[in-house]
């Protein structure tokens, strides 16, 4: 992407651009900025939003990325390869509490149990990840 700050002269104004990916959703946001000469100030202008698309690989294998999950945050620790195999789309189904229990189920079988509660899981399975597979 492009800033006016790499490359300011008269046909190109000073500006910079702040970019923000939300991975729930899948959208990306680039704010520009631009500066005023007159003010001496940075104005926010335009704000572009646009799908984006995870791609690549996962470096390692899944054992690796449970290492790196539990590192990143321990108290996931129990959950890391569980929280793996959904990444590396090897499962589907989401942890939803059920007349007080924690039952594992389907995707299918959560829209239909509780479709509010399962909301937030269903919208993390419908992450590209089946682009992504460990580097091994």
């Amino acid at each position: 992407m492009a800033a006016g700050s790499a490359h300011a002269s008269r046909f190109h104004p000073n500006s910079y651009n702040i970019v923000s990916i939300d991975l729930g959703s899948c959208t990306s946001t680039v704010q520009e900025y631009r500066y005023r000469l007159d003010d001496g100030v940075f104005d926010p202008v335009e704000v572009i939003r646009a799908p984006c698309e995870l791609g690549g690989q996962i470096p390692g294998g899944a054992e690796e990325l449970a290492d790196a999950i539990t590192a990143t945050a321990a108290a996931a620790a129990p959950y890391a390869e569980y929280m793996t195999a959904l990444l590396l789309g090897e499962k589907d189904e989401i942890p939803l509490r059920i007349d007080g229990r924690l039952m594992f189920i389907t995707s299918g079988m959560a829209r239909n149990s509780d479709p509010e509660q399962a909301a937030t899981a269903l919208e993390f399975l419908t992450l590209p990840r089946t682009r992504f597979h460990p580097d091994t």
